[in-house]
C-alpha cells in the first residue's frame, strides 16, 4: 500500500472504508501540514491542533478530491486556510504571549536570512500560485522529490516539471520583491529545501487519522475550526469568482479612445509605445467610462500610481488593490508603512491599521469604504470615518444607487447584519447580503440559535426552516430572487418562491441572464452533474461542470463540462470537441456571435475560437478578449519560456512576460504591459491584425 499514489489511497478509504489507507495518507503528508501550521502559530501545541483539523477536513472532502493524483498542494493550502481561521479565533488572544515567546531552533545555514524574511509570507505566496505550480513546489521542496518524480506525479515530462518549478520560483521571487524582500530564485529554492519541512511530533499522524476516520473525540475548538475553514474555502472561491468576473468585465469594457493616449500617458508617450521603462509595472485598470487609465509602476526603487498623465506619491513598498471610481475622477489603494497598512484616497493618507482590505468605491464614485483591522478588532471605514469595532467582518456591499451599505459583523460569538448602521440579529451563521437593482430591498440567509436557516428580506424572516441556505441572488433588474436550499438530505433551487427539482449530492449558485429572463445553475445527483436552465435539465456529466456564462444579449449560454476524464464546452446545448487535460471558461464576444476559450490537450494549450483551435502553447494566463466591435480577439501566451501577444492568430514580439491585453475603442489597437529582462514597458499595438 505504501507504493499507492494519493488517489488510490483516497479511493480505498472512500469505497472500502479502509482506515489503513487513510493512515498511510496521514503519515505521508503530516510533516508538511504540521510545518505550515507551525509557521503560522509558532506554538507546537497549536500546530498539532491545526494539523488534526486539516486531516478531519480531508476526510470530509475526500469524495470531491478523489481525482487528485497528489494531495500535497491541496493539503498545504488547506493548512494555510485552517491556520488563518485558527489565528482569528479567541485562542490567539488566550495564547498570544506564549506564541510571541516561541523561537526557532534550526541550525544556522547560509539560507537562514532568506528564510527568516520569506517564512511569514510563504504560505500566502504559495496560495497565490496556480494549482499545478503549487503542487510542483510542494513535491520538489517539501517532499524532496526529484524532477523526474515531480513529472510523474503531475503526469508531465521531467523537462516540463523542471520548467513548472522554475516558473513557480520566479513567481515567488516577484511576490516577495513586491513586498520589499529582495532575493533570487536560487536562494528561495535553497531556503525552501533547508527549512520548509521538519518532523511532526511522534504519534500526530495516528491521532489525526483517528480523529478524522473514527470520529474520536476532538478538542472543543477543533470541530469549529474545521467548520470555519470550510467557510473560508467557500469564501475564497467566491472572491476568486468575483475577481474573475471583474476581470472579464474589465476585458470586455475597459477600452480607451486612441486619440486620448497622448493625454492619458503624458509627455513621455511616443507614438505607439511608451519611452519610459520601469523596474516593475502592474496591470492597468480602466475606468468604467473608458476615459481614464491607472497603473502601478516601480522606478529607481520607488513605487507610485500613474493616473492618466499624473504621477502619484512615491512609496518604499509595493502599492496594492488599486481602485478607480466609475468616472475615473477618484483613485484609492493600499500601501504598507513598516508593519502596518493604510489606504490612500486621492492622495490623502488614511489611518494606520494592522490590515487594510481592498478599498471600493460606490457605483456613483462619491463614497469609499474598506474593512480594516486594528489589533484583534475589525472596522468598516466609510468615507474616512471608522465604524464600530467587531470580532470579524464579511465583505460589504453598496446598493446600486450608492445610498446604502450593508455587511455582516461578528461580536461575542454572534453575527449581525449591519444595514445602514442598524443591527439585525443576532444569528449563529450568515450568508450574503445583496441589494436589488434600485437599492430598496436587501436579502440574506441566516440561522438563529435553535432554529434552521431562513431567508431574510428587508429584515423580515421567511417562515419555514432549512438545513442549509446559501446566499440569495437578485436578477440584474432586481425583480427576481433565487437561492439554493437544502432540506431532508437534498438541495433545491428556489426561484421566485418556486422550489425546483431535488439534487441529493450538491448544487451550484444560480446565474441570471443579463435581461433577467433566464436562470441557470448546476445540480448533482450521485456522480452526475447537469446544467439546469429555466428548470430544464441538460445532459449528465460524471466528472465536473463549470459555472455557465450568458451572452450579453441573453440569447446564448455556454459552460465547460467533464465526462469520462474529457473536457468539452457546451454551447446552447451542443457539445464541442473533447480536450483531455484542462479547459478555461468560455467568453462570448460583445455581439454574442463568437465564442473563445483555451483548452489543454497532450500537455499543450490551444486557443479555440468558434470551434476552431489554433497553435499550441506552454501556458495561457487569461481568457481571450474580444474587441468592442467583436471583429478581433487577443490573448497572451507562453511558448519556449517566452511570452507574446496574439491578435487574430497573428503572433507579435517575444517578451519575458506580459499581462493580458486591453482593446481600444477603435477595435484594432491593443494596450498591454510587457517585460524584457528586468525592465517593463507599456505598449500599444496600433493595428493588432
Amino acid at each position: 500500500m505504501q507504493t499507492w499514489d494519493d488517489t488510490a489511497l483516497l479511493r480505498a478509504y472512500l469505497e472500502h472504508g479502509s482506515e489503513k489507507a487513510f493512515a498511510v495518507l496521514a503519515a505521508r503528508h503530516v510533516n508538511k501540514v504540521y510545518c505550515v501550521a507551525l509557521r503560522h502559530a509558532w506554538d507546537p501545541h497549536q500546530a498539532e491542533e491545526i494539523t488534526q483539523a486539516v486531516f478531519v477536513l480531508l476526510a470530509r472532502r475526500a469524495r470531491a478530491l478523489q481525482q487528485h493524483r497528489s494531495l500535497a498542494g491541496w493539503l498545504c493550502k488547506s493548512a494555510h486556510l485552517t491556520s488563518m481561521t485558527f489565528l482569528r479565533s479567541e485562542l490567539r488572544r488566550a495564547r498570544r504571549q506564549e506564541a510571541a515567546a516561541m523561537q526557532t531552533t534550526l541550525a544556522q545555514t547560509p539560507s537562514d536570512d532568506a528564510w527568516k524574511q520569506i517564512a511569514p509570507l510563504l504560505d500566502r505566496a504559495l496560495a497565490g500560485l496556480g494549482t499545478q505550480e503549487r503542487e510542483a513546489i510542494v513535491l520538489r521542496f517539501f517532499d524532496g522529490k526529484s524532477m523526474k518524480e515531480v513529472g510523474v506525479a503531475l503526469e508531465a515530462s521531467e523537462a516540463a516539471a523542471r520548467k513548472r518549478v522554475e516558473r513557480a520560483l520566479e513567481k515567488l521571487r516577484v511576490f516577495f520583491a513586491r513586498r520589499g524582500i529582495a532575493s533570487t530564485t536560487a536562494l528561495i529554492a535553497l531556503a525552501l529545501s533547508a527549512h520548509s519541512v521538519q518532523a511532526a511530533p511522534a504519534g500526530l499522524a495516528a491521532t489525526a487519522c483517528a480523529m478524522a476516520v473514527k470520529g474520536s473525540a476532538a478538542s472543543g475548538s477543533t470541530l469549529p475550526l474545521v467548520k470555519g475553514t470550510l467557510k473560508l474555502m467557500v469564501w475564497t472561491k467566491i472572491k476568486l469568482a468575483g475577481a474573475a468576473a471583474a476581470a472579464s468585465l474589465l476585458l470586455a469594457t475597459a477600452v480607451v479612445e486612441r486619440h486620448q493616449l497622448p493625454h492619458l500617458f503624458g509627455p513621455w508617450w511616443r507614438g505607439a509605445n511608451s519611452a519610459v521603462r520601469y523596474d516593475d509595472l502592474q496591470r492597468p485598470i480602466v475606468s468604467a467610462d473608458a476615459k481614464h487609465v491607472a497603473y502601478v509602476v516601480k522606478k529607481d526603487g520607488k513605487w507610485q500610481v500613474m493616473v492618466d498623465d499624473r504621477e502619484g506619491a512615491e512609496y518604499d513598498h509595493a502599492i496594492e488593490a488599486v481602485s478607480l471610481s466609475a468616472d475615473g475622477r477618484h483613485i484609492a489603494y493600499t500601501v504598507r508603512a513598516g508593519t502596518q497598512w493604510r489606504v490612500v484616497w486621492d492622495g490623502k493618507e488614511g489611518a494606520l491599521y494592522t490590515q487594510a482590505q481592498a478599498p471600493r468605491f460606490s457605483p456613483d464614485g462619491k463614497h469609499l469604504a474598506y474593512a480594516a483591522q486594528r489589533g484583534e478588532q475589525w472596522h468598516l471605514v466609510a468615507d474616512g470615518r471608522e465604524g464600530p469595532a467587531y470580532d470579524g467582518l464579511t465583505t460589504f456591499v453598496f446598493s446600486p444607487d450608492s445610498q446604502r451599505v450593508a455587511y455582516a459583523a461578528k461580536t461575542n460569538g454572534n453575527w449581525f447584519a449591519i444595514v445602514d448602521g442598524r443591527q439585525e440579529g443576532p444569528y449563529l451563521e450568515f450568508h450574503g447580503p445583496c441589494f436589488n437593482a434600485d437599492g430598496k430591498h436587501l436579502a440574506y440567509a441566516a440561522r438563529r440559535d435553535g432554529a434552521g436557516w431562513r431567508l431574510v428580506v428587508d429584515g423580515q424572516e421567511t417562515t419555514g426552516d432549512y438545513d442549509e441556505l446559501r446566499a440569495p441572488v437578485f436578477s440584474p433588474a432586481g425583480q427576481r430572487l433565487a437561492y439554493a436550499a437544502r432540506e431532508q438530505g437534498a438541495w433545491h433551487m428556489i426561484v421566485d418562491g418556486q422550489e425546483g427539482a431535488a439534487y441529493p449530492t450538491d448544487i451550484r449558485d444560480p446565474l441570471f441572464s443579463p435581461d433577467g429572463q433566464h436562470v441557470a445553475y448546476a445540480g448533482k445527483s450521485g456522480r452526475n452533474w447537469r446544467m439546469v436552465v429555466n428548470g430544464q435539465e441538460g445532459a449528465p456529466y460524471n466528472d465536473d461542470i463549470h459555472d455557465p456564462v450568458f451572452s450579453r444579449d441573453s440569447n446564448r449560454i455556454a459552460y465547460a463540462a467533464k465526462n469520462d476524464q474529457n473536457w468539452r464546452v457546451v454551447v446552447d446545448g451542443q457539445e464541442g470537441a473533447e480536450y483531455g487535460d484542462d479547459i478555461r471558461d468560455p467568453v462570448f464576444s460583445p455581439d454574442g456571435r463568437h465564442l473563445a476559450y483555451a483548452a489543454k490537450k497532450a500537455g499543450h494549450w490551444v486557443v479555440v475560437v468558434d470551434s476552431r483551435d489554433r497553435a499550441d502553447y506552454d501556458d495561457f494566463n487569461q481568457p481571450p478578449v474580444f474587441s468592442p466591435d467583436s471583429q478581433h480577439v487577443a490573448y497572451a501566451v507562453e511558448k519556449d519560456e517566452k511570452w507574446r501577444l496574439v491578435v487574430d492568430f497573428h503572433e507579435h514580439d517575444l517578451y519575458d512576460y506580459l499581462y493580458p491585453p486591453l482593446f481600444m475603442l477603435d477595435g484594432k489597437s491593443v494596450l498591454y504591459p510587457a517585460r524584457r529582462g528586468n525592465r517593463w514597458r507599456l505598449l500599444l499595438e496600433p493595428d493588432g491584425s
